[in-house]
């Protein structure tokens, strides 16, 4: 065993303040993403969002239950539906199949899960590995034995499986019978022989042949066929008739059960092949469906005709079809786009002569009649949005949530507060039930806005509908009136809201709006549509409201008359600062330098706008700093670079929009991006963003590490209107920032979201609502990075993995360094210092100035985000937010050869020789050991995966085995790998990390 004596470096050269911390995370069995945030006088927490979640944190909410869950049900044919208990999963799932002896009991598959019920789909539960239900493979089927009560097949991955007792405990009945090739395949596909009890047949997707059992699964045949079968159907009327497609659109029939084939005359009209419904009704009869049409056959394939299929909008794909088993006559057709709701869904009784609407809730992609119980169909969908509106008190806790949508996609964008705890939401709906509808304006267009009014309890009192509209901002103005902003179709133009001339010139080629509501009702008082000069530039992008019920709203708009200031000569009749009277009349108009998004308006009626500055604009040339040393997400030419990298401007107008008042510019070398704008109490402007440089300006404490070159993250700022200055700003952390707002006591809540929400490798919780207060101590941590990396590399941080935290102002009596392998296990207090994570004690390898160096806990392992604190013994301390990720190796700056001496180009390893690496940060390995304890245990081998690679990326190699250090601190790992590197000096690093030189003499 190595026993490394090295050097640990101490490097020299923010997060600081009292109640700074996670205030609220959302994390259901699905997704979760904040849209708006406010608070009330009392400090009280408004949030508003979407959710795919059936378990979402309810209180006292208006509506109790997910309004789009992934299965549905008729009991009329199909003409309506209505939604079965709740169930989630991310990729939606197949039809339920009912149990034809008992029909409490359903099983639905969904990609690598099996859903079971057993009360008829009220409630569900999914089936995990101790009911002998794999997980690892795509699932299919299930498929219910009509001739033994109780017994149900379905496949995962590979296998094939059997369950006895109506899916409640399951046994593989066959893996890959003599076919071991396919066991790596994610599905395999299975059939029951409707003719022939205990006939089974099993295939995989890759191999140009099937297996049949006539024992039900006791023993196998495999058959072979002249080409790879993409879907295979039995005839439900003869017996040992089967059906299949080729890859290449080609249909097959097989009269001997598959020892010999025919080719069909068969021709796709239109898109893929998606499967064959046996007819009961007709010996012989076939149907055969594709994308966008459904062809039968009589004969046994002998010839086709196609169905004659409802009208069905062109581009819209067939999503599912399905013959009832009791009317062969009886079909039901299902198509639409997943981006495109609400679907098409039509029944036919008499074979496609004529059909009728069904009434489904949204997009069905799977229909399963049942096949005991005449007129039951079961549906699928895929998972849907519902919006939520949550309350919280000050201190994080639900006084109400509610989720609030219908059956399709919802989604909460923007929410205010009246003066009476009134809740007023705006957003978006594909929903045709969306709840307490009162009105419906521009007609029922497939996507349209929604405004609701909730009570100060969170009871929902009434909802409009605004079609043909995008909602983008909304205020609440004196006099109980309510202002909603948004962007607005060419086809709603002239309808009914609109009751004022629009604002525009004959040149305009999109449309915004401004509808004035009255707060109580919701009746719209007026409203007025503005021109837009192109298409391609953003909506209106917030409005507000000043003491006098002028409206007040930003954007890009084109008008050949508006009054005030001239425009500059060369530029078209445009201006993106608006204000309108009480009344609908244009007041005033301003074209501003830099390119605005939010707008405030505090008692004074002085407003705010703050947006983006760049040197597009040259009022700007010598005020913003473009030094960047990287592209900061620019694409374009390296010439036109400086262009990208802009500054935040915050303007301050008098009412009047005339001169502005004051400017202030925030920003470092790189790109910084404006996301939302807020007042607070005590009339501080609160930013949140996101931006590229490091450093940021940071006046204040810094909350999060800045960061890594070339990519952005989430920013807050604080602007002291009084003392004309920024006070606060810093990077916070990883994610999506999803708003921004004030509390009374002068703390500020940073509201964000976690990864795509649609991203099937983000992890929950999903969003994180953070309180960051008034700093208390001098101290800031700077930065937390890998001991082993340069500060220049800061990131998350994994459990066990040994970090430097470094803080500015950090002057420690003594300088100490335990090293890394310590006398004694690492204590949890040096020379008086103390780390804690999430309130953790952390052991503490040294303590330097402007440093410490720490081990993150183990006990961080399953978050994503942690407060790290780090207390001095004189009562200062210092906190930030730190990302966590399970593991995020960093290689130790010594690397030996193969007979232990150091690396190096005076003693470079012979090529094709060993060498030893090391690592901290593979996560919370050896758990059996305490935090900072000393390894003693010689020989453990720890299964690993870490690639490294030349600097250049022309040569690479892995590491696939670790083992710990003994006499060192747990946390160090020893990796070995043969280098087959051409003679000379190398630089390797890890897939991310700074680069590690490496010296190769020739083979020996």
């Amino acid at each position: 065993m190595l026993r490394l004596l090295a050097f640990l470096a101490l490097a020299g050269p923010a997060f600081a303040g009292d109640g700074l911390g996670i205030l609220h995370t959302f994390a259901g069995n699905g997704r979760e993403k904040i849209n708006a945030i406010t608070t009330d006088r009392e400090g009280n927490i408004y949030l508003a969002g979407e959710t795919t979640s059936t378990d979402f944190p309810l209180k006292d909410a208006a509506q109790t239950r997910h309004a789009g869950g992934v299965f549905v049900i008729s009991r009329d044919g199909g003409k309506t539906w209505s939604q079965l208990g709740p169930f989630h999963s991310h990729s939606g799932g197949h039809a339920p199949a009912a149990s034809p002896q008992d029909g409490r009991f359903l099983l639905a598959s969904a990609i690598s899960e099996m859903a079971r019920s057993e009360d008829g789909g009220a409630t569900w539960s999914m089936l995990g590995p101790e009911t002998g239900f794999p997980t690892s493979g795509g699932v299919q089927g299930p498929q219910w034995d009509p001739a033994r009560p109780g017994v149900v097949y379905a496949t995962s991955g590979p296998r094939l499986l059997r369950s006895t007792d109506f899916g409640a405990n399951w046994v593989t009945v066959a893996g890959c019978p003599g076919n071991e090739a396919a066991c790596n395949v994610y599905t395999s596909y299975f059939h029951l022989d409707p003719q022939r009890p205990g006939r089974i047949l099993h295939y995989f997707g890759g191999d140009a042949g099937y297996f049949v059992s006539s024992d039900s699964g006791a023993s196998w045949e495999k058959l072979e066929a002249a080409t790879q079968y993409r879907y295979l159907a039995l005839s439900s009327t003869q017996a040992d008739v089967w059906m299949a497609a080729s890859a290449f659109e080609e249909v097959f029939l097989t009269r001997d059960a598959g020892k010999t084939w025919e080719k069909l005359p068969y021709e796709s009209g239109c898109g893929y092949l998606r499967g064959f419904i046996s007819r009961k009704d007709i010996p012989g009869g076939w149907l055969v469906q594709t994308e966008c049409e459904v062809q039968a056959t009589d004969d046994n394939g002998a010839t086709w005709r196609r169905l004659n299929l409802p009208v069905i909008p062109s581009q819209t794909p067939i999503r599912a079809f399905a013959s009832d088993p009791f009317d062969p006559r009886r079909f039901i057709v299902s198509a639409g786009n997943i981006v495109a709701e609400p679907s098409s869904l039509f029944v036919t009784e008499d074979g496609g002569l004529t059909w009728t609407s069904g009434d489904p809730p949204r997009l069905l992609n799977g229909i399963a009649f049942d096949a005991a119980r005449p007129g039951v169909v079961y549906g699928s969908a895929l998972v849907t949005r519902d919006g939520f509106v949550t309350k919280l008190d000050p201190a994080g806790r639900l006084l109400f949530s509610t989720y609030l949508g219908g059956a399709a996609d919802d989604s909460a964008t923007a929410i205010r507060i009246g003066p009476d705890g009134t809740v007023f939401v705006a957003g978006f709906t594909r929903s045709l039930d969306f709840p307490a509808v009162a009105a419906r304006h521009n007609g029922a267009a497939p996507v349209s806005s929604f405004v609701a009014r909730l009570d100060h309890a969170g009871r929902l009192e009434r909802s409009i509908l605004l079609g043909e509209t995008t909602i983008s901002g909304v205020a609440h103005a004196p006099g109980g009136e309510l202002l909603v902003a948004g962007s607005s179709t060419a086809r709603a133009v002239t309808d009914a809201p609109y009751t004022l001339p629009p604002l525009a010139s004959p040149s305009a080629v999109a449309w915004d709006f401004l509808l004035r509501l009255d707060a109580r009702g919701l009746d719209i008082l007026h409203g007025r549509l503005l021109g837009r000069s192109r298409a391609s530039v953003l909506p209106i992008r917030s409005v507000a409201a000043d003491s006098e019920g002028n409206a007040y709203f930003t954007g890009s708009f084109e008008y050949s008359g508006f009054p005030g200031q001239s425009i500059p000569e060369g530029l078209p009749d445009q201006a993106n600062l608006l204000k309108l009277s009480r009344t609908g009349e244009l007041v005033a108009a301003r074209w501003l330098p830099n390119d605005p998004g939010g707008i405030v308006i505090d008692d004074q009626d002085f407003v705010f706008v703050a947006g983006t500055a760049s040197l597009l604009n040259p009022v700007y040339a010598g005020r913003i700093n473009t030094d960047c040393p990287h592209y900061s997400g620019w694409r374009g030419r390296y010439i036109d670079r400086h262009y990208w990298m802009a500054d935040i401007s915050v303007m301050q107008f008098p009412a009047s929009l005339e001169q502005p008042a004051a400017e202030w510019l925030f920003g470092g070398a790189c790109r910084e991006e404006l996301s939302y704008l807020a007042l607070d109490r005590n009339g501080d402007l609160l930013l949140a963003g996101q931006g590229y440089s490091d450093p940021l300006p940071s006046p204040g404490p810094v909350l999060g590490t800045p960061p890594t070159a070339g990519e952005k993250k989430p920013f807050y700022a604080r602007l002291s209107t009084a003392r004309g200055e920024w006070t606060e700003a810093s990077y916070v952390m990883t994610a999506d920032p999803a708003g921004v707002a004030g509390l009374p006591d002068g703390s500020a809540l940073f509201a964000a979201n976690l990864g795509d929400f649609w991203s099937s490798s983000a992890q929950p919780p999903w969003t994180w609502l953070l309180r960051m207060a008034p700093p208390a101590s001098p101290l800031s941590i700077e930065r937390v990075v890998n001991a082993f990396a340069p500060s220049a590399s800061p990131g998350p941080v994994s459990p066990g993995e040994i970090v430097r935290i470094e803080i500015a102002r950090f002057e420690p009596q003594n300088e100490v360094n335990l090293w890394i392998a310590p006398a004694a296990p690492l204590p949890l207090e040096l020379e008086g210092v103390e780390v804690h994570w999430d309130g953790i004690a952390a052991p503490i390898m040294a303590v330097g100035r402007g440093f410490v160096v720490s081990i993150v806990p183990s006990a961080m392992w399953g978050r994503t985000l942690a407060t790290v604190q780090v207390r001095t013994g004189g009562g200062e301390q210092a906190s930030a937010f730190v990302q966590v990720v399970p593991d995020r190796p960093a290689l130790y700056p010594d690397i030996r050869n193969e007979d232990g001496t150091l690396n190096s180009p005076e003693n470079p390893a012979p090529s094709g020789s060993r060498v030893t690496f090391f690592f901290t940060g593979l996560g919370p390995i050896m758990s059996e050991l305490p935090d900072g304890a000393i390894v003693e245990e010689d020989g453990k081998r720890i299964p690993a995966h870490i690639a490294l690679r030349t600097s250049d990326g022309t040569l690479q190699f892995v590491v696939e085995q670790v083992e710990p250090l003994v006499g060192f601190v747990k946390g160090l790992w020893a990796g070995h790998a043969v280098i087959e590197f051409p003679p000379g000096d190398h630089l390797i690093q890890l897939l991310r990390g700074a680069p590690l030189p490496l010296s190769i003499g020739p083979t020996r």
